[in-house]
């Protein structure tokens, strides 16, 4: 009967699963190589003798939060309607927040008003605070608009609003539980949405708001214990303090009795608490004479296993501290790409910089490595480390796409290398990231707002003519032009603004457009007029343009992206790399890129190329 012996098995796998990850499971202790009725069950070397053992990390789920809130700046495409149910609560909210007085910047206007505007859009806002966040963690927040009457959030600006614990029960929007996190920010919709297409509309009335949520507190971090145990809580307390405590600085793990161990994460890993947090899990409780050498030795040969799970091992052996770095050191030259990568992954993250930094820049050059990737990204890590900067400017100019956008993520994180320039631009960040790869536009689309230009001499081609975006914005220029003019529609009047002069490059389209515009730092040109008014010309009988003294046409982050993507699509966009169109990519939300990260052992599928 192989049908029955195999469920049998799984039942058995759910039972022990539950069993070692469930607080409410039975009393009764399971051991490595204990006997639960006529089996036996062998916990994993990365597990057994570990605080995954004996405890599981309470709150460590993302927690759903969901408001409602007010969406402006969005012309003629929002909604006089207010649902009766939520009519009270966003005028007393606007209120509270001072929206619609002077000091917000929008005259006596009453709330009233404002919620009548078909200026604004009233929506439901949904996201989950991160697991163990600590308080100001920012995350994505979805937002989708109420009424039949809105058309578009696109181009549109969440303005503050609450979120509390998304349930089934609450029957009012601000009634359940206290606020859990705020929310804000300018709206970012789908930039592949096909405004053609009458069945594509609908999608305009839903978008994110790129980190704009944000945790009002703390969320408390626990071990919670499996079974209640006075000295195995107290061993847990001594091995994490011993590990993370520093000289004369308050206790990072503190046992409040036989079940609860609490975890004050230190200063120095808060920006890195995740990573923290793994290596409490995965900490050895061996630590007395030769006990802990040989778990690292346990380690160390299943490591070397066909089934090992070379992440987990490596964890263990990070969680143990310096002291693992002669014993693990031995597995850096294995023949085995996953052994020693991971092993030497430990290595320096324990601060060998001598012997283990060179696996992983040779993991890193190694054209079809199975963790190429992962060796790329792990250089990012590593600010200390600037030989890394040479091998990831050289992957810049690959082949793989993907591995471009990791080598600019670690360069980014390590902050030393000339090849990434940031420019602030309105309410999003430009990268500029030198390249001889082909051109290639990135745009994320979760945590922040980033458009990175990677190549070399990114420029329009002309002729051109482009509009898009119900003709928001319109670029113009003949083959001859040496400038490319560029106006806008604006909001509710639907007028049409001065029509300015850009230089053909992408970086400068990507600033006039994202600018605010305001005067300030002259980003765009006009004609340069004569004491009689009319327009300068050359010896050739061309216009002279000079700089205007305004920054730009004040378009949100989500429609600068719609407008690059578009005019990618168009092939409208070339570089120098060989002047082939430059290749549009769009990053995917962070929560997908945690399933494609969990679901592939090599490499990070985490772009959208179009």
């Amino acid at each position: 009967m192989p049908e029955k012996k195999m469920k049998n098995s799984l039942v058995t796998v759910l039972a022990v699963a539950v069993c070692l990850f469930s607080a409410g499971c039975s009393k009764k202790k399971v051991n490595p190589g204990a006997n639960v009725g006529e089996r036996t069950i062998v916990i994993p070397t990365h597990h057994a003798g570990t605080v995954m053992q004996y405890a599981r990390l309470a709150g460590n789920r993302t927690l759903p939060v969901r408001g409602y809130g007010i969406v402006g700046a969005l012309g003629k495409n929002g909604s006089s309607q207010i649902p009766p149910q939520l009519r009270n609560y966003l005028i007393q909210y606007l209120r509270r927040r001072d929206i619609g007085s002077k000091k917000a910047g929008l005259g006596n206007l009453p709330p009233e008003r404002i919620l009548r505007d078909m200026d604004t859009a009233i929506v439901e806002i949904s996201g989950s605070i991160p697991a163990c966040a600590p308080k100001g963690k920012a995350f994505d927040v979805q937002i989708r608009a109420i009424g039949s009457q809105v058309k578009s959030l696109e181009g549109g600006v969440l303005y503050g609003a609450e979120l509390r614990l998304a349930t089934s029960t609450i029957t009012a929007p601000n009634r359940g539980s206290k606020i859990l996190a705020t929310a804000a920010g300018p709206v970012f919709v789908n930039p592949f949405i096909d405004e053609t297409k009458v069945a594509e509309l609908v999608k305009l009335r839903d978008g994110r708001v790129i980190g704009g949520g944000q945790a009002s507190n703390s969320r408390p971090v626990l071990l919670q214990m499996l079974e209640p145990d006075f000295s195995r809580a107290a061993v847990i307390q001594r091995s994490i303090n011993e590990r993370f405590q520093r000289p004369g600085k308050p206790r990072v793990a503190n046992a409040k009795g036989s079940d609860v161990v609490s975890i004050d994460i230190p200063p120095e890993w808060r920006k890195d608490y995740e990573h923290f947090l793994d290596l409490v899990m995965h900490m050895p409780l061996q630590s007395a004479g030769g006990q802990w050498e040989r778990k690292a030795r346990q380690i160390a040969h299943a490591m070397t296993l066909p089934e090992a799970n070379h992440n987990e091992l490596s964890l263990v052996w990070e969680a143990m501290g310096r002291r693992a770095i002669p014993i693990l050191g031995k597995y850096y030259t294995q023949a085995d790409p996953f052994v020693s990568y991971y092993s030497a992954r430990a290595g320096m993250r324990l601060g060998d910089l001598v012997a283990a930094p060179e696996i992983i820049l040779r993991t890193a050059s190694s054209p079809g490595n199975p963790l190429r990737g992962e060796a790329i990204k792990e250089l990012g890590r590593h600010r200390q480390y600037i030989r890394a900067i040479a091998v990831l400017r050289k992957t810049l100019d690959d082949s793989n796409d993907i591995l471009r956008i990791m080598a600019y993520e670690s360069l980014k994180k390590i902050g030393r290398s000339s090849s990434v320039m940031t420019i602030p631009v309105g309410d999003f960040h430009l990268d500029l990231v030198e390249s001889d790869g082909r051109g290639l536009i990135y745009a994320t689309q979760s945590e922040d707002s980033r458009i990175v230009l990677m190549g070399k001499g990114m420029s329009l081609i002309r002729p051109i003519y482009f509009t898009c975006l119900q003709d928001l914005l319109t670029l113009n220029a003949s083959k001859k032009e040496k400038y490319v003019t560029i106006f806008r529609k604006i909001g509710q009047t639907g007028r049409i603004s001065p029509a300015f002069k850009i230089a053909p490059s992408a970086k400068s389209l990507v600033r006039a457009m994202g600018h605010q515009a305001v005067l300030g730092e002259a980003t765009l040109m006009v004609p340069d007029r004569g004491a009689d008014r009319k327009p300068k010309r050359d010896s050739d009988g061309q216009i002279v343009y000079k700089m205007a003294n305004v920054k730009g046409l004040g378009l949100s982050y989500g429609q600068v992206v719609a407008v690059l993507y578009r005019l990618c699509k168009q092939g409208a966009i070339v570089s120098d790399g060989g002047g082939k169109p430059a290749k549009f990519v769009l990053q995917k939300p962070a929560d997908l890129q945690e399933f494609l990260r969990d679901a592939m052992e090599t490499g990070r599928p985490n772009v959208t190329g179009k």
